[in-house]
């Protein structure tokens, strides 16, 4: 459950139901996109305004086929349908600091630890940004 709240956020409810889930990642309300390739779930992720950026959330690779690259196709498919969709030229994400090997994705696709402007949401957390300059191809 420990992972379930990082994951989720600070105000999911646990336990859930099937109503509260929805209610508390916002799914209704909230862009929500799912990876899949040859009908396997691959990954899952959200996007939404935050600052005048296309503030990503609540991405996730499945365990099964973590360190396969997939989290680009994940990230950029996010970046392209909000800048399509927000007209927004920033993308950011919180990442949480115990986590290494998502921070490494993160800058390998051009992210940076950046100073968040109003007080942070979650402890041991980075926040990161990035300027979309190029053409990103929607992959999700």
């Amino acid at each position: 459950m420990e992972a379930l709240t990082l994951w989720s956020g600070p105000n999911f409810r646990i336990p859930f139901t099937t109503d509260s889930f929805v209610e508390d990642l916002k799914l209704d309300s909230i862009a929500s996109y799912s990876l899949i390739q040859d009908k396997k779930f691959i990954g899952f992720g959200q996007y939404y305004e935050r600052l005048g950026h296309i503030h990503l959330a609540r991405l996730i690779i499945n365990p099964q086929f973590r360190g396969r690259g997939h989290i680009n196709a994940l990230v950029n498919g996010l970046i392209a349908l909000g800048k399509d969709k927000l007209a927004l030229d920033k993308a950011s994400l919180f990442v949480m600091t115990d986590n290494p090997p998502a921070v490494s994705a993160y800058q390998k696709l051009g992210f940076a630890h950046t100073v968040y402007p109003e007080s942070m949401p979650m402890v041991n957390i980075h926040y990161m940004t990035k300027s979309i300059n190029a053409h990103i191809e929607k992959t999700i």
